[in-house]
């Protein structure tokens, strides 16, 4: 049985739809993120359960062809996406996999399928987005969840999102921050603004902004 901190090489051979990558060893599955499939790695044990363990790469001994190094600077601790490591390509293979497994392996269907097709538009694509805010340092912040946790990573700077999306971001925050507006604190309760929500309109540009708050009438402002 693996311990935790025990170091093992392991060949990733599958992916969840979590973005982490799967290997096997001595019949045990072991998740890490920030694998892809065919990458041979030092794994460091850091959570064992009954039947399956999780790992982190302390090296990475012969790296997949589909392998690419991601291009934002916080993609290590930002949860607001989970493939930018892989090839665009290997992408599209692994989320058809998905889909296949969906109806075979989870609902016992076996239906003829159609050609995958990826996106044409493989930067600012996104027409959503739902920023959470917080406060960091004094100041009030917005971004992702940093994964697996509600710890708000602080960026707008999305290459899926429309630059828009940051720009009304920024703003908003600016405002807030100007005018002392407190965030919401899901440990106390106390704050007043929660997340940001922006859809865009793909045929007419406009942009919808909504800000989620707390509930007023329990704070007898209403």
């Amino acid at each position: 049985m693996l311990k935790k901190n025990e170091i093992i090489r392991l060949e990733i051979s599958g992916m969840t739809n979590e973005g982490n990558g799967v290997g096997k060893h001595e019949g045990i599955a072991v998740f890490v993120p920030f694998t892809v499939i065919g990458d041979v790695i030092e794994c460091r044990i850091v959570k064992v359960c009954k039947t399956y363990c999780y790992g982190i790469i302390e090296n990475i001994v012969s790296g997949s062809v589909e392998r690419t190094k991601n291009d934002c600077p916080v993609y290590s601790r930002c949860g607001g996406c989970c493939f930018r490591h892989m090839s665009y390509e290997e992408e599209c293979r692994v989320k058809e996999q998905f889909i296949k497994d969906s109806f075979e392996r989870i609902g016992k269907l076996y239906p003829e399928y159609d050609s995958f097709e990826g996106c044409k538009q493989l930067v600012g694509y996104r027409n959503k987005a739902q920023y959470p805010v917080a406060e960091q340092d004094g100041r009030a912040v917005c971004g992702f969840y940093s994964r697996r946790s509600h710890n708000v990573c602080d960026h707008t700077d999305c290459a899926l999102q429309p630059a828009i999306f940051k720009a009304v971001a920024d703003d908003i925050m600016a405002y807030v921050n100007e005018r002392k507006i407190k965030a919401y604190n899901e440990e106390t309760g106390s704050g007043l603004l929660r997340h940001i929500y922006l859809r865009r309109g793909e045929h007419s540009g406009e942009i919808m902004v909504c800000l989620v708050i707390t509930d007023l009438k329990k704070r007898g402002v209403f």
